[in-house]
């Protein structure tokens, strides 16, 4: 699909060998997080966004400059996106004139439901679940917004669809764009289909578990990284 592009450059490549290795220490673990972070953004943000020109004076003279002409938001859903969204806020803050806002989605898939079906997955229907949200801190945009959506892990797709519906229909912007280091093959496909002007970056598409999809039955991006959260925070 189009709208679906896999990051590769040697630095990316290496980081996800980092995060995939389940001995790497969280402290180490979250460092990696927040450089990928600011890695992945500095190779989107010049295919997401445009430039306008801008005059200088140099001790010399005069000169032209260029800079970006977007607003940028960064929504982070919670909690495994903080490492994530720190790196990717250091590098947007290195420009002086740039037009920033960021904010917070916590959002989980409520517990009890049977969201992860092997029948669904064999017979290609969408997983979508019940998302509860505990906090909504979005910051208001325009139509000269570029909202980037940062979660690490992109699995079944549920709660990102949920997020990016709602960013449709409370917010004014030019585009959405996701962020996730590892998706599973399933849920990268079925956003990708739902939200042809969105375009989904990666740095890796997973397609271990049920019948190549990159789900277990747990609905774990299969091979993955386990819990993203749960290991840059050390906790189970």
């Amino acid at each position: 699909m189009r709208n679906i592009v896999v990051l590769d450059n040697p630095f990316i490549n290496g980081y996800i060998n980092i995060l995939r290795n389940k001995h790497t220490k969280p402290n180490y673990f979250t460092w990696t997080l927040k450089h990928i972070g600011r890695d992945m953004l500095y190779d989107i943000i010049r295919h997401e966004t445009s430039s306008r020109v801008v005059d200088l004076e140099t001790p010399v003279g005069s000169a032209k400059g260029e800079e970006i002409a977007e607003n940028l938001v960064l929504i982070e859903i919670l909690r495994a996106a903080m490492p994530m969204a720190s790196g990717a806020r250091e590098r947007v803050d290195e420009l002086e004139n740039i037009s920033r806002s960021w904010g917070i989605v916590d959002a989980k898939r409520l517990e009890g439901e049977n969201y992860c079906i092997e029948d669904a997955i064999l017979n290609n229907k969408i997983i979508d679940v019940n998302i509860q949200y505990t906090t909504w801190k979005v910051p208001q945009s325009n139509e000269e917004s570029v909202i980037f959506v940062l979660d690490p892990m992109l699995a079944s797709g549920s709660t990102l669809r949920h997020v990016i519906e709602r960013l449709q229909q409370e917010r004014k912007y030019k585009k959405i764009v996701s962020l996730s280091i590892f998706a599973a093959k399933y849920g990268i496909e079925k956003m990708a289909s739902q939200f042809p002007e969105v375009n989904f970056y990666t740095c890796a598409i997973d397609t271990g578990g049920i019948n190549g999809s990159g789900l277990n039955k747990d609905c774990y991006i299969d091979p993955g990284c386990g819990d993203a959260g749960d290991r840059s925070a050390n906790t189970d």
